[in-house]
């Protein structure tokens, strides 16, 4: 079924209150009627007689008319609500053609004599029942008002017929009344017809309840729309018709009462009831001169707030500023107020009856214009571009205006209110400010230099240098909060502080160091900076400009610089310091040698001396061995191998490098676990190189956890970080102390009594040539990770990718 076109909105010139009424008397009309037909429903179920009729011995309501009533009920309740969406008015209308057809049925079975077994299908009623030809049959009036009530509301569900739906149910309503006036002054032949079933007064009652409701539900649309208007007639009509209906209704009743118990005392009861009709009549009519008195009083009183608002009105359209022009809805102009004229260029009277658009020809806003006499929508623009066509030499106009519909009584528009201010001067200095602040923020985005705003002790703005230098700060941070400034430099960030909540400039340079946010751990990739403070305006409200220079590259060079000079001397030192031992370390070697012969071949030694001689000669080989060590070591550091690049798959070294080692440090009571990532794309490396740096880290690992008692343990694993191959080697030991990770990778630095510092140096060699990082951190496991980083190869690249070159040094 087609969605049914929305009711139209309320127009104009009608009560709002009394069509409020309307809506909240149907809906409570409906409950009504499923309150009654549901307690007359129970009464039949479970056999409570006094749900089923008013009095002993009344007329019983059937089961049919209670089911008839909750429909109808529900109908009405439903259709009373306007913003009711589709699927619920759809019940609405079941539930009002199921009622209809009910009654339809039933009054079919009365005009025929037929029974569609139809009566008796809720509840079985005893034949002999008061005023009941058929059992469980209800009156012909009454199914003549459910056939009503029901079709009545089956168009209202679907928004359909309201003027024939207001007839139908003043029809109903006018069954019901006589129904009950039959009840009041005991005549039976309002209440049924002949020997058939006759309607019980609960039924009557709330078929003229559902009659009113339904009625109202037309409002203005049907025969209610002369009550709903606001004028003095609808509201005279609201007063009397309540004394038209009740009155005479009520006056009849008494004069019955009255004609019952003293038939003789019938001029009497005439003569009262003419005396009180009269005077409700002209009580009625008083009260209605006094509300039109008020109305009168009160209409004159509006005509004279109107008269001084029109005055007030047209000294503003003709003192004010701003350009108003009144046009007809052809757009010719009724009238121009002067500031309009001035800014044309042209007097107030040259205007009226000339077209806007034949003097200023505009197609866009010409469809503009017709928009809103069309649709009556207000329109409103900001900073519109225009050109005068007869001032070329004015350029570019810009105008903020709007257009108003002004409409007559009928409701039809009269004319345009066209209202418009030159902005011409405030535009061009917003597009000139926008330009400047744009070319400004080009170069605050671009900057070297890292720029950012402590407002309040927060940071309200980073330019993208300073994002880079402070990483991934949350929104507001609050400055002095920031965690990861090098210990070192604690006081000078202090300073900075100071001078920002001081609102004071610090002009002397202060170099700063810090990490990356939340980086500090890691002791990587530390920034030192040259810092300012400027305190400037922003947002209208005193805050800080924080100026940040990086000079991390020349810091780090200047380092370098000095390392290298400092390793250059260390190692010419160190290879002289090797070749002065090694040469009288070889004799040492060869006697060495030569004492284990001659003492296997003595024969004069018992066996314990010789013994004794044997381990002392051991003792001598395993240390002059490690002086070996040192010095091999030394060699390799002063003189690094050649690297020799290959496409190399990581995971296939660290099982290399893990077999080497493992039974020795089962042997040694280590558990050495991988967790190694499948799929890892190659490393253009050195295997031997990074074999041998794992070598020295998972060696250095081992060490360290025989240093600690319980589980000992060493984790090698490798991941993908975006376009990086990750090694990481964990331990259980205790770990490096914050203090010594920035020196642990210096030449002949070690804790232990005897490393000789070269292991950790030789390694960050190898991961320097290739074009990697490492540092060191904490494991999961409470010891020390190190982290070592390597680019990889694009997975396209072949087995041979080797570096230009084919070989470099290290």
């Amino acid at each position: 079924m087609k969605t049914p076109p929305e009711r139209p909105k309320e127009p104009d010139g009608y009560d709002r209150r009394f069509l409020d009424f309307c809506r909240s008397f149907a809906g409570a009309a409906g409950i009504f009627a499923i309150v009654v037909g549901s307690i007359t429903l129970l009464g039949w179920f479970f056999g409570i007689g006094i749900f089923l009729r008013t009095l002993p011995g009344m007329i019983v309501m059937k089961a049919n008319a209670a089911l008839a009533f909750v429909l109808l009920g529900i109908s009405l309740r439903l259709v009373a609500d306007d913003t009711l969406r589709t699927p619920l008015r759809e019940v609405a209308g079941g539930c009002a053609a199921l009622a209809g057809l009910l009654g339809l049925l039933t009054l079919f079975e009365h005009a025929t004599g037929a029974d569609l077994g139809i009566d008796q299908v809720l509840a079985v009623e005893a034949p002999g029942a008061v005023k009941t030809a058929s059992p469980g049959r209800m009156a012909p009036n009454a199914a003549l008002d459910f056939t009503l009530l029901g079709g009545s509301l089956l168009l209202l569900a679907f928004r359909r017929g309201h003027r024939i739906v207001s007839w139908m149910a003043a029809a109903s309503m006018t069954v019901a009344f006589l129904a009950l006036m039959g009840y009041a002054y005991a005549s039976e032949t309002f209440i049924g017809f002949g020997s058939l079933t006759h309607i019980a007064v609960q039924t009557a009652l709330a078929l003229l309840a559902l009659s009113a409701g339904t009625l109202l539900c037309t409002r203005e649309l049907g025969l209610m729309e002369p009550l709903s208007r606001r004028d003095a007639g609808s509201r005279m009509a609201c007063r009397l018709l309540p004394a038209v209906i009740l009155v005479p209704f009520l006056l009849a009743l008494i004069r019955y009462e009255l004609h019952r118990r003293n038939p003789d005392s019938d001029e009497f009861g005439v003569a009262v009831m003419v005396i009180i009709c009269m005077a409700v009549l002209a009580a009625v009519v008083w009260r209605n001169a006094a509300a039109l008195n008020r109305a009168d009083t009160e209409r004159s009183r509006n005509a004279l707030g109107l008269a001084r608002t029109t005055e007030i009105l047209e000294k503003i359209f003709s003192t004010t500023h701003m350009k108003m022009a009144y046009l007809d809805p052809e757009f010719r102009f009724i009238r121009v107020n002067q500031a309009y004229a001035d800014a044309c260029g042209y007097p107030p009277e040259f205007f009226p009856g000339k077209n806007h658009f034949d003097l200023y020809p505009h197609p866009e806003n010409e469809a503009i214009f017709s928009e809103v006499i069309g649709t009556g929508k207000p329109y409103t623009v900001f900073a519109k571009p225009f050109e005068f066509p007869d001032h070329p030499e004015r350029g570019v106009t810009y105008w903020d205006w709007s257009l108003q519909v002004v409409r007559g009584e009928s409701g039809q528009a009269q004319g345009l209110l066209f209202c418009l201010l030159d902005v011409t001067e405030q535009r061009r200095a917003e597009l000139e400010l926008r330009a400047s602040e744009e070319r400004f923020r080009t170069a605050v985005e671009n900057s070297p230099v890292g720029l950012s705003i402590v407002q309040d002790g927060r940071i309200v703005f980073r330019n993208p240098e300073q994002r880079r230098l402070f990483g991934g700060l949350p929104e507001g941070f609050e400055f002095e909060k920031y965690p990861d400034i090098h210990p070192e430099d604690a006081e000078p960030f202090r300073e900075l502080l100071r001078s920002i909540r001081a609102g004071e400039r610090l002009s002397r340079l202060t170099s700063l160091r810090f990490y990356p946010y939340g980086k500090a751990s890691e002791g990587a990739d530390m920034r030192w900076t040259h810092a300012y403070v400027t305190p400037i305006g922003y947002s209208g409200r005193a805050a800080a400009l924080v100026t940040m220079v990086d000079v991390t590259n020349t810091k780090e060079m200047e380092q370098a610089a000095h390392r290298q000079e400092r390793l250059a001397i260390l190692g010419q030192t160190a290879a002289g310091v090797a070749h002065e031992i090694r040469n009288p370390l070889q004799g040492v070697l060869i006697n060495l040698s030569v004492m284990e012969t001659l003492i296997e071949e003595a024969v004069v030694l018992d066996p314990e001396a010789r013994d004794t001689i044997r381990r002392s000669l051991s003792a001598a080989r395993s240390g002059s061995d490690k002086i070996e060590n040192v010095i091999r070591r030394v060699m390799d550091f002063v003189r690094p191998k050649l690297v020799r690049f290959e496409a190399v798959e990581i995971n296939t070294v660290v099982r290399e490098a893990v077999e080497l080692v493992a039974v020795s440090l089962r042997n040694r009571g280590i558990r050495l676990e991988t967790a190694l990532s499948e799929g890892l794309p190659p490393c253009n490396a050195d295997t031997q190189l990074i074999e041998q740096l794992l070598l020295n880290l998972i060696t250095n690992a081992a060490q360290a956890t025989e240093q600690r008692d319980g589980v000992r343990r060493i984790e090698v694993a490798t991941e993908l970080d975006g376009d990086a191959i990750v090694i990481r080697v964990a331990d259980s030991g205790p770990g490096v102390a914050e203090h010594h990770r920035k020196r642990i990778f210096d030449p002949f630095f070690t804790t232990r009594e005897l490393g000789t510092g070269l292991g950790l140096s030789i390694s960050r060699r190898i991961v320097k040539d290739h074009s990697g990082s490492i540092h060191v951190g904490a494991s999961r496991f409470g010891g020390a990770e190190f982290t070592v980083r390597l680019p990889s190869l694009p997975q396209a690249s072949g087995r041979d990718l080797v570096a230009p070159g084919g070989a470099t040094p290290g």
